[in-house]
């Protein structure tokens, strides 16, 4: 929250205690950003592109982890429902 920039070769990961259902909002985020929402074996299990700055969703499905990507990254990628991310530190 509060930054004006986010590049897109990055990405913001928030692991939750157990799965549910993690409503996010986006304000005081300046610009739209890409959800991924995973299951514990980080397999995307939900996305929503293009979320706009100042608003929030509320995701259909329990999720283990979220991925936060600058609006955009979903498609630039090909991420698909199914998919397995893996993370590096």
């Amino acid at each position: 929250m509060f930054r004006r920039n986010f590049s897109k070769d990055k990405a913001l990961l928030f692991t939750f205690p157990k799965e549910r259902k993690f409503d996010i909002h986006t304000f005081f985020v300046f610009f739209s950003i890409d959800l991924v929402y995973l299951n514990e074996g980080f397999e995307i299990i939900e996305i929503e592109e293009d979320v706009s700055p100042f608003r929030g969703y509320s995701p259909e499905k329990e999720a283990k982890n979220l991925v936060e990507f600058r609006s955009g990254k979903v498609d630039e990628e090909n991420l698909e429902l199914g998919d397995r991310l893996e993370v590096i530190e």
